[in-house]
C-alpha cells in the first residue's frame, strides 16, 4: 500500500511541477488558456455545437449529441470509481511532500474556472471533446473527396485536443495523466460510436440505453456509499482550498452532470417518436432555411439555458438543468423545423402571388 501511495504521490508531484512550469513559461497566455477551457466546456456541446451541427447534417449532429451524453455518463462513473484528485487542492492537502523536499510549496495560480467540484480523473473536458470531436470529424471526412481534407480534419482535431489538455493542466484543474486518460477513453468511445451508429437504433433501444445509464449510475453511487465513502467527498476540498468562494461552481458537480445528460438522452428518445420529427427529418431544407434554423436554434437554446438556476437550493439547480436539457433537443429537432418550413412556404407563396 505504501508503494502504491508513493507512486501516486510521485505522479501527482510531477503533475504539479508540470502546471508550475506551464504557468511560469506561458504567463502571458493566461487569458488564452482560460478561454480554451471555456470554449470547449462540455456544456457547450449541448447548447451550441449540437444545434449548429444538427442543422448542417442531422445524422452527424444527432450522433455527436449521443457521443456527448454517453461520454459525460462514463466520465461521471469513472470519476466516482477512480477517486481522482485535483491539483489545486492536492498541493495543500499534501504540503508535507513539498516541505520535506524544498521547505515550501510552489506557487500555483488559480483562475475563475479552476475550482471544479468533482473528482479529477479522467478529465471531462478532454474525454467529452474527444468523443464528440471524433464523431463530428469522422462525419465530415467520410464525405471528403480529397485526402488532404481528411488529413486537415484529423490534424485540426488533434490540435484542438492538445490545446484542451494543456489548458486543463495550465489552470490547475487536472493532472496530465488525467487528461491522457480522458483522451484515450474519449477517442475509443467515439470510434465505437462510429462503428455502431446509435441514431439508427429504435426508440425502444434508446429507452433501454437511458434506463441502463440510470441503473449503472445509481448502482455505482450505492456501492460507494456501502464502502463508507461520501460520493461528494471532493466538494468540501473545493470549498476549502479554492482562492475565492465565488469560484466554486455548482455546474461542475457530478449530480448536475447527471441531470444534464439524462435530460438530453430522454428528450432525444421521445423526439424520435414525434410525428413532427419524422416529417422534418425527411424534408429538404435550402441554404437559407438551414441558416435560419441555426440562428433560431442557437437563440432559443441560449435563452433556455439562462433559465437554469445558478444558485439557491441544489434541488432547484438540478431540476432546472434537467428541464432545460429536456427542452433543448425538442426545440432543435421537433419545434423549430416545421416553423421555419411553414414560414418559408408562406413567404414563397406571397412572392409568387
Amino acid at each position: 500500500m505504501n508503494a502504491s501511495n508513493d507512486f501516486f504521490d510521485l505522479v501527482h508531484k510531477s503533475g504539479i511541477e508540470s502546471t508550475v512550469y506551464l504557468q511560469n513559461s506561458f504567463a502571458g497566455l493566461n487569458a488564452f488558456f482560460v478561454w480554451i477551457s471555456v470554449v470547449f466546456d462540455p456544456g457547450y456541446s449541448y447548447i451550441f455545437y449540437f444545434p449548429l451541427i444538427y442543422h448542417l447534417n442531422r445524422k452527424t449532429g444527432l450522433q455527436a449529441l449521443w457521443a456527448t451524453a454517453i461520454a459525460e455518463w462514463l466520465n461521471h462513473v469513472f470519476k466516482w470509481i477512480l477517486f481522482g484528485e485535483r491539483p489545486y487542492w492536492w498541493i495543500f492537502e499534501n504540503k508535507h511532500i513539498w516541505e520535506a523536499a524544498n521547505g515550501s510549496i510552489p506557487n500555483l495560480t488559480q483562475f475563475p474556472i479552476t475550482c471544479e467540484t468533482g473528482p479529477g480523473s479522467p478529465s471531462g473536458h478532454v474525454m467529452v471533446n474527444s468523443a464528440f470531436g471524433f464523431v463530428f470529424v469522422n462525419g465530415i471526412v467520410r464525405k471528403a473527396g480529397h485526402q488532404w481534407l481528411k488529413v486537415a480534419g484529423w490534424s485540426f482535431y488533434s490540435f484542438c485536443l492538445s490545446l484542451i489538455a494543456v489548458s486543463r493542466v495550465f489552470i490547475a484543474a487536472h493532472f496530465p495523466h488525467q487528461c491522457i486518460a480522458g483522451l484515450f477513453a474519449g477517442v475509443y468511445l467515439g470510434f465505437l460510436l462510429c462503428k455502431v451508429p446509435i441514431v439508427t437504433l429504435g426508440h425502444k433501444l434508446h429507452l433501454m440505453i437511458a434506463f441502463g445509464m440510470v441503473c449503472v449510475t445509481m448502482g455505482t453511487y450505492l456501492c460507494i456509499l456501502m464502502i463508507g465513502v461520501d460520493p461528494g467527498w471532493t466538494i468540501p476540498l473545493a470549498q476549502k482550498w479554492c482562492s475565492r468562494s465565488d469560484w466554486v461552481h455548482l455546474s461542475t458537480n457530478l449530480f448536475y452532470m447527471f441531470w444534464r445528460y439524462m435530460g438530453t438522452v430522454l428528450s432525444v428518445t421521445f423526439c424520435l417518436l414525434s410525428e413532427s420529427y419524422r416529417k422534418s427529418s425527411t424534408a429538404r431544407f435550402g441554404h437559407y432555411q438551414k441558416a435560419a434554423l441555426i440562428v433560431l436554434s442557437l437563440f432559443a437554446v441560449m435563452m433556455a439555458n439562462k433559465l437554469i438556476s445558478k444558485s439557491g437550493h441544489l434541488v432547484i439547480v438540478y431540476l432546472s438543468a434537467f428541464g432545460v436539457h429536456l427542452a433543448i433537443p425538442y426545440l432543435v429537432m421537433v419545434f423549430l423545423p416545421p416553423v421555419v418550413s411553414k414560414v418559408s412556404a408562406k413567404i414563397l407563396k406571397q412572392n409568387i402571388d
